[in-house]
């Protein structure tokens, strides 16, 4: 459960989207908006609006077809999220293929999110399939009266190797600092190996350094001109996947816009390497 809430939920967005320093009033709804749409997202909202955001993978080998594609209000609030990728691995006897889907709607009451994702394996000379994972679940994200994000309640059905099945509710909640920015966020849940304490770093200009979770570890670098720069990501679940995301080219707003990303996946039996050129695209409003 936890694997998929960081591959739907918590990093839907990944990459070049760093947080920078809050708006001088952190309580304005403008501040407020651009915390929860990072919170949701990992997206850093700079000086100009965004009114859509798509992002897409070039990969030469085939490994990961990726589409994301996220629908900003004029204020900076989050209003519709859709994320679709495929990952295909080589394996010893064929190939292992990846699949995750997932939305997210802002609602009354805060968003509303609904995510699937699987794993299966392919034999190359018989062709027969075997699932080896699969889960599907929904969040709801839960405002306080300021409007920002206090809590979140998750359930999924989980299935592994087709043959055990369970049920996962996970509660979550969001701490602030005194600048109003997310420090930790504690999560609750009745599977074994799913409840987290998850620690977001900042620097002395309020720039995300690092997030630290059970599976995950985040690391973030910058250029001389503030811009986000480099990403360092070591993902630990069924094998260890070690991503290095490197930007090369940012819009008129600092956001960038193109990036070389490296990913090496090491299993007990295989070590496979994959580079991809990521493509995002910023549509403003005013534009």
């Amino acid at each position: 459960m936890s694997s998929a809430r960081n591959l739907t939920m918590g990093l839907l967005f990944i990459s070049c989207n760093i947080l920078a320093a809050p708006a001088p009033d952190e309580n304005s709804q403008l501040a407020i908006n651009k915390l929860n749409t990072f919170t949701l997202a990992r997206i850093q909202i700079r000086d100009s609006i965004p009114k859509n955001i798509t992002r897409v993978y070039e990969s030469p080998d085939d490994y990961i077809r990726y589409m994301g594609a996220v629908d900003l209000g004029s204020s900076g609030e989050l209003l519709a999220l859709n994320i679709s990728s495929v990952e295909r691995e080589n394996a010893i006897n064929g190939y292992i293929t990846t699949t995750m889907l997932s939305e997210l709607h802002n609602t009354d009451y805060g968003w509303h999110g609904k995510y699937s994702y699987h794993i299966v394996a392919k034999d190359k000379k018989t062709q027969k399939e075997t699932a080896f994972f699969d889960m599907q679940g929904e969040i709801i994200y839960r405002i306080d009266p300021k409007g920002r994000i206090t809590s979140s309640i998750e359930r999924a059905d989980v299935s592994i190797a087709a043959k055990t099945k369970q049920t996962g509710i996970a509660q979550s909640l969001y701490i602030y600092n005194e600048s109003g920015k997310v420090i930790n966020v504690i999560r609750l849940s009745n599977l074994p190996d799913d409840s987290d304490y998850i620690k977001i770093n900042y620097d002395d200009v309020g720039r995300l350094l690092n997030i630290q979770a059970k599976h995950t570890v985040n690391n973030y670098q910058y250029d001389k001109q503030g811009r986000e720069f480099l990403e360092h990501e070591i993902q630990t679940y069924f094998d260890i996947k070690k991503t290095s995301t490197k930007c090369f080219e940012w819009n008129s707003d600092g956001q960038c816009t193109q990036s070389n990303e490296q990913v090496t996946r090491t299993s007990k039996k295989s070590k496979n390497e994959h580079n991809m050129t990521v493509k995002t695209t910023y549509t403003y409003w005013g534009q």
